[in-house]
């Protein structure tokens, strides 16, 4: 707790629709899970075993660390297969006794805080407790699953203005409950929803909201280097729901708003989960604090993101001949020789095989903008 500042929450009961789960709350949620039909085939399928091989363990499980390290045992080591390797930097220089909120860009539903908590738990520090959308949690099964893996409702499905306001603060609050009262650490996407352009801009509004909370004696300065946000840039070589998003966004440009299911959630998951994620980087900065400036204000903090996502982000050869291919032309910095861009190029042709040439289009932009960004395209707001 920043005894400084003095900063402490108390419990509140509209923080119920939205928390996490407690360990109190697992030995009865780990029983319904295994009574949803959809959880243990998918899971034994997955991981090449018995039902019992299952169920039995997770009767065992009565906490949250336990749960999670189940995960971490049996489910993770499944996931292998879809990428060829993840390299994490940066946690060398973060304190594992210190709270943190992490705020990373966003391409992947499940993939993205797997991968925060594969490589915090790695490194021994705390897993993080995850934003989540509602929209995601429409099933029973994955709205038991998430609450046991520290993932807490994010509410956007409201239309009226007063309620979403409402349902900020009480988010806000909620999250400062876990930072400052229980020393937890926190995951948060940059902005709402994945990045299907692969835009990687910080959404002011997020830090807005995360400054709800602070109590009104409080500078906004020091309450928003209390918060201690850590920026994270999380580096895919290949997207498994690339031609998906094209699609989407087609749909979108169209003048239609596309309407998702669950159904396409659910696929989506289960494609950026088991489907080729190629080489895999998460970069980790350090929690950004005022250093001198006169200011330090929601436009500052998502400015600093952006300019570590920016920096950071692991640029592969697929990226490359995306840009090649748009502009017509390599950056000069281009750090792939002719062999390993042809490769890409080949694998980019051979996935978009039969696919129309709107489609190729945004893909290739896509794969082309986290290239843009770091040539300083994309501008701060």
């Amino acid at each position: 707790m920043n005894n400084e500042l003095d900063l402490s929450f108390d419990w509140v009961d509209d923080f119920e629709p939205i928390r996490s789960f407690n360990d109190d709350d697992v030995i009865g949620a780990i029983s319904e899970l295994m009574t949803k039909t959809d959880f243990i085939p998918l899971v034994s399928q997955h991981l090449n075993c018995t039902a019992e091989a299952i169920t039995t363990p997770l009767s065992l499980i009565t906490t949250i660390d336990e749960f999670q390290t189940w995960v971490s045992v049996a489910l993770i080591p499944s996931l292998s297969s879809s990428y060829h390797s993840l390299t994490v930097s940066g946690l060398n220089t973060l304190d594992k006794t210190s709270p943190y909120i992490f705020i990373s860009n966003h391409h992947d539903i499940i993939m993205d805080p797997l991968l925060i908590n594969i490589s915090l738990m790695n490194s021994s520090f705390k897993t993080a407790h995850c934003a989540i959308g509602d929209n995601l949690l429409a099933g029973k099964t994955s709205t038991l699953l998430a609450k046991l893996n520290n993932c807490f409702r994010v509410l956007r499905s409201l239309s009226s203005p007063r309620a979403m306001f409402k349902a900020m603060k009480v988010q806000s609050s909620y999250i400062a409950y876990l930072h400052f009262n229980k020393q937890q650490n926190i995951w948060i996407a940059q902005k709402e929803g994945r990045s299907k352009d692969k835009v990687d801009l910080t959404n002011p509004a997020l830090i807005k909201m995360l400054a709800l909370a602070r109590p009104k004696s409080t500078p906004l300065d020091r309450y928003l280097e209390a918060l201690k946000i850590v920026p994270v840039a999380i580096s895919y070589e290949w997207d498994p729901c690339d031609i998906d998003k094209s699609k989407q966004l087609l749909e979108e440009a169209s003048g239609v708003s596309f309407q998702k299911s669950e159904s396409d959630d659910l696929q989506a998951m289960e494609k950026g989960l088991f489907g080729h994620n190629g080489r895999i980087e998460v970069s980790f900065g350090e929690p950004i604090s005022a250093n001198g400036h006169t200011t330090l204000n929601h436009y500052d903090i998502a400015n600093r993101v952006d300019a570590f996502i920016h920096a950071n982000s692991k640029l592969f050869p697929s990226h490359y001949v995306a840009y090649q291919t748009i502009e017509g032309q390599l950056p000069p910095d281009c750090p792939y020789n002719n062999n390993e861009l042809s490769k890409a190029k080949a694998l980019l042709d051979e996935r978009l095989d039969n696919e129309s040439e709107n489609v190729m289009v945004g893909v290739y932009t896509a794969y082309a903008a986290p290239v843009k960004s770091k040539l300083g395209e994309f501008q701060a707001k």
